[in-house]
C-alpha cells in the first residue's frame, strides 16, 4: 500500500466498517450464527471489529470484496460481526484474549478453534483460515 492509500484510509475512519451492511447471511450475534451452523453443519466464523479501525476499514474494502474469499466464506462458514465496543463484543475481547483488529474467531461445533488477526491480504487470510483448520 502506497503513502497516499495509507493517508487516505488514516481519514476515512467514519466508514466501512461502521456503515457497512452485514453481508447476506451473517448475523450480528454469536449466539445467531452459532444456531445457522448448528442446522447446517457448517463452522462459526466472527469478525469483531472496531468503529475506529483503520486495519478494518482497509480489510471491508480489500479483502471483503473479494469473490475468491466470499465463495470459500459462504461454502464453509456462517459469520457474525460483533463491534469491539458492544457488550458481546468486550465478552468476546475478553475470553478468546483479542488484542488487534480484525480479529476472526473460528469455532467448529460449538467449540473455539483458534483466531486469525489484523489486515492481511485475501491470500494470507484464506491461508491462516484453512491452517486453523487443519488442528
Amino acid at each position: 500500500m502506497n503513502l497516499i492509500s495509507k493517508l487516505v484510509s488514516l481519514l476515512n475512519f467514519g466508514t466501512l466498517s461502521n456503515a457497512t451492511p452485514l453481508p447476506e447471511g451473517w448475523f450480528d450475534t454469536f449466539d445467531g450464527a452459532a444456531e445457522a451452523a448448528k442446522q447446517s453443519g457448517k463452522l462459526v466464523m466472527v469478525k469483531v471489529h472496531a468503529d475506529w479501525c483503520g486495519y478494518c476499514k482497509n480489510f471491508d474494502r480489500e479483502v471483503d470484496t473479494s469473490p475468491l474469499l466470499s465463495t470459500y466464506v459462504n461454502e464453509n462458514f456462517v459469520g457474525a460481526r460483533i463491534k469491539e465496543g458492544t457488550d458481546e463484543g468486550k465478552k468476546l475481547k475478553k475470553t478468546y484474549k483479542i488484542v488487534a483488529y480484525p480479529a476472526f474467531l473460528i469455532f467448529r461445533n460449538g467449540e473455539f478453534v483458534g483466531k486469525v488477526r489484523g489486515y492481511r491480504s485475501v491470500t494470507e487470510f484464506l491461508d491462516a483460515v484453512k491452517a486453523l483448520l487443519l488442528k
